[in-house]
């Protein structure tokens, strides 16, 4: 209204919540202060709708990822359900663009199953292809069993470097899992014909699948052989369109729109070429850059008022009344924007009044987003750092509005500063200034709504949450476990829960009490054919060779399947498999000799210290073959364990088993034991065999008695002892030599220049503690009741020793 600011600062009425200003971390959080704040409006002004708000950022492409992964969270009906419309995003990051640059690429792609599955992330591509989702997960299990890596045919890799003679050249490419798995559709599983070995993973109803799956393999071979070498205008623009109705068909107005969008460029184009007398060949690259830049040009045509609460760029136009203006991303530096001046641009040297800038239509951008709201502004940017929660001015725009706000109108206007994440206990405590509609974090805090169900409702029925976090809360900070409300373990336990107990204690806690997986994230598809093999890779191959009848035809197999390397790498693999696998298969026939039979499965139904314990013992032999109509042998008996690696550690006295390898086999052989069974136990390895002797029931049921309390207290609490870590210490406490045990425990935990960690190797230890002084105090204690009876027990046996 052009009037000064008073002399006096107009008092505002309480509650006033015409201005807001905002402080957070990043742009994740802002977005989702925002959607809070939101349901606040709504809930607090009925008349107030999701179409009366306008929410603009200086770049949509930063914030847009954010607003989907935010607003888009809830159906149409839940609670918490705000409708939304983005506009500004440029066609160039939709997937549908995205997955045409991927086709237009083919010529230098190496057509892996990881671009496989990238393409048919693609609505429209799946819809071509008469696929769906589960359809995709369903045909990226059958094509990772069966070996596919990259390549098409032994042909195409030639293209990149593959001599045309080399043998099985086609291996882990699309042909040779696709034969695997139509053999295996024909056949069954059985032993290799013609070279190839049958993977038994399709069945009869599951024919239309791999159709489809040979409709898109067709479809890019043709693709390959149309995109290479040069071509005229004309031809390319219909090589384009053909490609387009190929891999594509719409399934909604939106995709048919986009589609049509894409053709627009060509046809263009080709009508500029015509005119221009443009007939020479051209390269692909030339009509893929030009294309792909045409689709991306974005304009002041793009959709607006798309429904719902409107989200946009801070751009010329939009000077629109809305009731609520909310900007988000007025961070210093990133508002007003700057443009880097190019080294030809005179105007730049020479600024002359009238000339264009972009800092100044910014900030005049600023002043039309503020007369545009009728009735709240809300204003947000990133006040501290997510890294060292240091301060981040904002922009200088900004700062002036509050600058003059708080001359103008008391009280003074402070931005309120967000907590860095969305279940800090900030938000769930009694009389706390925070806020959230957010219930599902209020379980984590014990919080009075935890178990308010979700209704379906408008968004202004939302409730809103907050909650005291009492001494019987979970807290769980970095680095510490915190406390959890008092709970009785269970009484039932299986013999998974023992062999979990001694892999790793502090998993009881974690994995059985809290349901809480802490597990590192699968690795990606593997995109090359096998060079080596790792650790797990290794064990599988290992286990494959000696669970076979025949580990020289199961060597064979391994290499039908594509799983160990090509021509001499996987020859010179080969063979130290097969003779790694001689050494343990020598040593399991002198067993097999003294216990030729084989016994039936075990059932384990045991009551040890007043728990249930249950399970089942498999790959059981016997000195006797077991009477007709017997449940149970009478004779002596032997449980094997076996691998392709070394099942001892240390030099000398000093050599023990490696703990983690035999607690399974000790839960076993206990388990057996206290059913009265006599059981012999050997864990066979390339380095030796770690023997367990049979022992009397009753004795056996006390060391389980002992398990299963240490299991009840680890079910209350993360017990302070690691697996290795203990059972190091427990050596070193054991040989005397002067050495101080825990230093050598320390070592085991924390690694060193030339050893790894037992802290690094367990997500679960690392989140429980935060270095080995944790442990100090109760770690004697817990090694002892935990693995004092195993070390008491074992019997290591060398090369050459009788059984």
């Amino acid at each position: 209204n052009l009037e000064p600011v008073p002399a006096e600062p107009v008092v505002l009425a309480p509650g006033d919540t015409s201005v807001t200003l905002v402080t957070s971390h990043s742009a994740q959080r802002e977005v989702e202060v925002l959607h809070d704040q939101l349901l606040a409006w709504f809930e607090a002004d009925a008349a107030l709708q999701s179409r009366d708000v306008m929410v603009m950022v200086p770049d949509m492409e930063t914030f847009a990822p954010h607003i989907h992964a935010v607003f888009g969270r809830f159906a149409r009906g839940q609670a918490r359900h705000i409708p939304y419309a983005v506009a500004d995003t440029t066609p160039r990051q939709s997937p549908l663009v995205q997955a045409l640059e991927q086709l237009l690429g083919l010529p230098a792609s190496r057509i892996s199953l990881v671009d496989w599955l990238g393409l048919f992330e693609v609505s429209a591509v799946r819809k071509r292809f008469g696929l769906k989702l589960a359809d995709i997960v369903q045909l990226q299990s059958w094509l990772s069993d069966a070996g596919v890596r990259w390549g098409l045919d032994a042909t195409h890799r030639q293209h990149w470097g593959f001599a045309a003679g080399l043998a099985d050249g086609d291996q882990n490419t699309w042909a040779f899992g696709l034969r695997r798995l139509l053999l295996g559709y024909a056949v069954g599983p059985g032993s290799a014909w013609a070279g190839t070995l049958p993977e038994a993973a399709i069945k009869s109803l599951d024919a239309a699948l791999v159709s489809h799956l040979l409709d898109w393999v067709d479809a890019v071979s043709l693709t390959l052989v149309q995109l290479r070498g040069d071509k005229t205008p004309e031809q390319w623009c219909q090589v384009s369109t053909d490609l387009v109705a190929r891999f594509f068909a719409a399934s909604d107005d939106a995709e048919e729109r986009l589609i049509q969008r894409m053709l627009e460029p060509l046809e263009v184009w080709q009508q500029a070429c015509a005119d221009a007398a443009l007939d020479a060949p051209l390269a692909l690259d030339v009509v893929q850059e030009h294309w792909l830049s045409q689709i991306a040009e974005g304009g002041l045509h793009q959709r607006f008022f798309g429904g719902g609460v409107q989200f946009g760029t801070l751009m010329p136009m939009r000077s629109i009344p809305f009731k609520a203006i909310c900007l988000l991303g007025m961070n210093d530096g990133d508002y007003p924007r700057q443009t880097a001046p190019r080294d030809f641009d005179m105007m730049a040297q020479s600024w002359r009044a009238g000339d264009r800038s972009r800092r100044e239509d910014d900030r005049y951008l600023f002043l039309e987003a503020l007369l545009s709201a009728r009735e709240r502004l809300y204003i947000s940017w990133q006040g501290h750092r997510a890294t060292d929660n240091s301060g981040q001015p904002p922009s200088v725009l900004v700062a002036q509005l509050i600058d003059y706000l708080n001359t103008g109108w008391a009280p003074k206007r402070v931005p309120q500063a967000q907590p860095l994440q969305p279940y800090s206990e900030a938000y769930f405590r009694e009389g706390s200034a925070f806020q959230t509609y957010d219930g599902d974090w209020a379980r984590v805090h014990g919080g009075a709504h935890a178990d308010t169900p979700q209704g379906v409702a408008a968004p202004n029925s939302a409730t809103m949450v907050t909650a005291n976090v009492t001494a019987s809360g979970l807290v769980l900070g970095a680095g510490g476990a915190g406390h959890v409300a008092a709970a009785e373990a269970p009484l039932a336990l299986t013999l998974d829960d023992l062999r979990q107990l001694l892999r790793q204690p502090v998993e009881v806690f974690f994995k059985a009490r809290l349901r809480i997986r802490l597990d590192k994230l699968e690795d990606a598809q593997p995109e090359l054919e096998p060079f080596a093999l790792n650790q797990l890779e290794k064990f599988h191959a290992g286990q494959a060779l000696l669970q076979a009848d025949d580990a020289a035809q199961a060597l064979v197999d391994l290499k039908l399947r594509g799983s160990l390397p090509l021509a001499g790498f996987g020859e010179r693999l080969s063979a130290m498999l097969g003779r790694e696998a001689a050494v343990v298969l020598d040593r399991r026939q002198t067993w097999r000799e003294a216990y030729p039979a084989e016994c039936p499965a075990l059932a384990i139904d045991l009551q040890v210290a007043g728990a249930t314990v249950t399970g089942t013992l498999r790959g059981l032999w016997s000195a006797q073959a077991m009477a007709p109509g017997a449940t149970r042998p009478t004779s002596a008996c032997l449980q094997i364990g076996q691998r392709l690696g070394a099942v001892l550690e240390g030099k000398g006295d000093a050599q023990t088993a490696r703990v983690h390898i035999v607690t399974g086999l000790w839960v076993n052989h206990l388990a057996a034991c206290a059913s009265g069974l006599t059981l012999h136990s050997t864990q066979l390895g390339l380095d030796g065999q770690a023997v367990f002797e049979p022992l009397a029931a009753a004795e056996a049921r006390g060391m389980l008695a002992e398990l299963v309390a240490v299991y009840r207290e680890a079910w209350k609490r993360p017990l302070p002892v690691a697996c290795k870590t203990a059972w190091a210490y427990r050596q070193a406490a054991a040989k005397d030599d002067g050495k101080d045990p825990h230093e050598v425990a320390r070592a085991v935990f924390e690694g060193g220049y030339r050893s790894g960690s037992e802290w690094s190797e367990s997500p679960y230890v690392a989140r429980a503690f935060e270095n080995y002084d944790e442990l100090v105090d109760e770690l004697p204690h817990w090694a002892d009741a935990l693995y004092a009876a195993m070390a008491g027990q074992v019997r290591l046996r060398h090369e050459g020793e009788a059984a």
